[in-house]
């Protein structure tokens, strides 16, 4: 006789394709064993192409001592089309039976601290409204913290002192957050504030359509997405210059949809509701990398097409702005008003701007190493922003 499990409030998606460019990596097993031991919660792994042995085997076991809580779906590897993971987040939403849907890529790890609320925050969403939702930033971690948190979370998989090892990883969380504030980049590589890591309702990510299948390859799917999610759950009036696919190393130089995408998670940040994300090559080799800059420029195409219509704020405003701490005068005039908001916001969690300018640029003397092969890419996949910057080194 078969035991009836109550049905999980939050759906995990995790989409995955083997890389050979990490072979032997671990990452993948590591993210589900973690996933797997927040209660009410499943996850749902969609594998695209085949594993290694080793993997499969470890993944069957995880599967059986979650007694349910893992779906496993395989897809086979189409030769001709490169990986879509917005396409594979699609198809996981639909084997989901959460209310909730939180989308993890496998080169992430969360903050201790969201996982041990995260149903708590799924269900003061539902509270809101089904078009609510929540994004959560992300801190780029280096080649070689992302290599020691590996080993730390290879430990907390084989060790009994799970509660000892998990408060030294929120130590680790910590020290990151802490690093990037200073203008350090020891411990971090960057910052993303507008991220795929989202919680969202299920029912409402179906009627949205789920990720544009438009995407193929890296990039560009997350963020219209975002967009979609945000026409509905409007922290306010849209600036003028929202269709601007501008990027920057520091969040308060971001412009167009970054800047309004930041409102909703700046605050996630300094209350440790953040990711990691472990460092991998980008082999330009890959045709699968290689996508990112023709998917830049569908994602503008995308906003540009559907931004006029949804000009207004909606009925939702003035409570998303309350929760995200952002008051009415830094919506109106964002292009002005960001720079101040970001430091009083920072300044108001014990980071102020002087010691910690992590969000404005690196602290001084800071070296950023710049290597051929970097510049290469550059020029490869962003011309016009290799010439700009060339340009303004040499004013």
């Amino acid at each position: 006789m078969h035991t009836a499990y109550p049905p999980p409030i939050l759906a995990f998606i995790v989409p995955y394709t083997q890389r050979p460019y990490l072979a032997g990596d671990n990452r993948l097993t590591e993210l589900v064993d973690i996933l797997l031991r927040v209660d009410n919660c499943e996850v749902v792994l969609h594998i695209t192409g085949e594993l290694p042995r080793e993997s499969v085997a470890l993944i069957n076991l995880l599967s059986v001592e979650a007694a349910g809580k893992l779906t496993v779906l395989n897809k086979q590897m189409c030769s001709s089309t490169p990986y879509s993971p917005g396409q594979a987040r699609n198809e996981a939403v639909g084997s989901a039976k959460g209310k909730y849907l939180f989308f993890m890529d496998v080169d992430l790890i969360a903050c201790p601290k969201l996982l041990a609320t995260i149903v708590d925050r799924a269900e003061r969403l539902t509270s809101i409204g089904e078009q609510a939702f929540e994004m959560f930033p992300c801190l780029y971690l280096s080649q070689q913290k992302s290599a020691e948190l590996q080993v730390q979370l290879q430990e907390l998989a084989q060790s009994q002192a799970k509660v000892v090892l998990a408060a030294d990883m929120s130590a680790n969380f910590k020290s990151y957050l802490e690093s990037f504030m200073q203008g350090s980049n020891c411990s971090t590589d960057g910052i993303a504030l507008a991220s795929s890591c989202l919680l969202v309702n299920k029912a409402w990510f179906k009627k949205l359509g789920g990720f544009d299948a438009c995407f193929i390859g890296h990039g560009g799917e997350d963020l219209e997405f975002v967009h979609r999610l945000c026409m509905h759950y409007s922290i306010g009036k849209l600036p003028e210059d929202y269709t601007a696919n501008i990027k920057s190393q520091h969040p308060a130089h971001y412009q167009g949809f970054r800047r309004y995408f930041s409102l909703y998670a700046v605050q996630h940040l300094f209350e440790e509701r953040y990711f990691v994300h472990l460092w991998h090559p980008r082999p330009l080799a890959s045709y699968y990398h290689r996508r990112r800059n023709s998917n830049d420029h569908l994602l503008e195409v995308k906003l540009k097409s559907s931004v006029e219509q949804v000009r207004l704020e909606s009925s939702h405003s003035p409570a998303i702005k309350s929760a995200c701490g952002v008051d009415e005068r830094t919506v109106l005039v964002l292009k002005t008003q960001f720079h101040k908001w970001l430091e009083e916001t920072q300044t108001r969690y014990g980071f102020d701007r002087k010691s910690y300018p992590g969000l404005f640029h690196w602290a001084e003397g800071v070296t950023v190493k710049r290597t051929r092969s970097r510049k290469f890419r550059k020029l490869l996949l962003k011309p016009r922003l290799f010439f700009t910057d060339l340009f303004m080194k040499h004013l």
